[in-house]
């Protein structure tokens, strides 16, 4: 895959963060049509489906076709989450949101799944004016990095870090 091309891009979980983060994307001219959002409120999944066009589902197995899977749910969810969606996973870059969860941690709860981005966007992100740091292990490809950049350049800017241990003071 080049690094220009079209992916699929699914969202597991339609909050403030996700929501801003497709907000970012149409701005920057990302097809809606390639973004999913598993969500399940039906109120939200509705509102994300009348406002921006992306498909939505409540069904975790439906994450399954996407190229890059963001997990936009709160920390405390995130266990449980991995360990239903690592029989789902086949190659494609995972990125999460969530605070205060280690790569090391969620690559386990993954089944030692390696293709994986911390990412930790700051408050502002949710008006596209944020800094988020970023982190990625050895297995991420250069694409798949180009791509997780291309999604968190849409809530601001984007700040790649060698040391997982030095999220925080990029975000603070």
């Amino acid at each position: 895959m080049e690094s220009n091309a079209p992916f699929k891009l699914g969202f597991v979980g339609g909050g403030n963060m996700a929501t801003a983060m497709i907000v970012g994307l149409k701005h920057q001219q990302f097809d809606m049509q390639q973004i999913q959002v598993i969500e399940m409120d039906a109120e939200k999944r509705a509102n994300l489906s009348s406002a921006f066009g992306v498909n939505t589902s409540s069904s975790l197995q439906d994450i399954a076709h996407n190229d890059v899977i963001i997990l936009a749910i709160k920390p405390q969810q995130l266990q449980s989450l991995a360990q239903s969606l690592a029989p789902l996973l086949n190659n494609q870059l995972v990125i999460s949101i969530a605070a205060g969860i280690r790569l090391v941690d969620l690559s386990r709860w993954l089944g030692n799944y390696h293709s994986i981005v911390r990412a930790m966007p700051n408050t502002p992100a949710q008006i596209q004016a944020g800094i988020t740091g970023v982190y990625a292990n050895r297995e991420v490809t250069t694409i798949q990095k180009q791509q997780a950049t291309q999604i968190l350049d849409a809530i601001g800017e984007t700040i790649w870090i060698s040391l997982e241990e030095d999220l925080d003071a990029v975000t603070a």
